[in-house]
């Protein structure tokens, strides 16, 4: 019997590795300081891009997704505290994320795109998409690691 439980779960592993990216449109890190009207910097999926510690974020879709969202994880693969918004619309989605507080200078991110409840993405017609991964440096000297803290005495009881 397990070997038929397997060879029934198959088709379903070799349709989540078949399913393709999320057709993308344009992602890029847009600068506080820059240009109101500039379309902002270009994000590389196949390598690192350099961006602004205080730079917002916005990855635009050719299709319209249900339940997905943009996170920004940090080198340790945390969650960086974020706020975010998504507009789907009848041709498209529309992801933006601002970090909070702003990013430390000289570290590694990673953007994603992905599931909000789990790691495929589904458009509204049900079709998956894997997820789209953005690997990110910010710009500036890293910031020296805090001095480790002094361990308290203990203190003695009043008499």
């Amino acid at each position: 019997m397990p070997l038929l439980a397997a060879a029934l779960a198959l088709p379903l592993l070799l349709l989540a590795e078949e399913a393709p990216p999320v057709p993308l449109v344009a992602a890029v890190a847009l600068e506080p300081a820059g240009d109101p009207a500039s379309s902002g910097i270009p994000l590389a999926r196949d390598g690192e891009s350099a961006v602004d510690p205080s730079a917002t974020f916005r990855v635009e879709v050719g299709v319209p997704l249900a339940g997905a969202r943009l996170a920004l994880y940090d080198a340790q693969e945390a969650l960086v505290p974020s706020e975010g918004l998504a507009e789907i619309g009848s041709a498209g989605s529309v992801f933006t994320l601002s970090p909070r507080p702003p990013l430390r200078p000289g570290s590694r991110y990673v953007l994603r795109l992905e599931g909000a409840a789990e790691q495929e993405i589904r458009d509204l017609s049900g079709r998956s998409y894997r997820p789209l991964t953005f690997p990110l440096r910010t710009t500036g000297e890293p910031l020296p690691d805090p001095p480790p803290r002094k361990p308290r005495k203990p203190r003695k009881p009043r008499r």
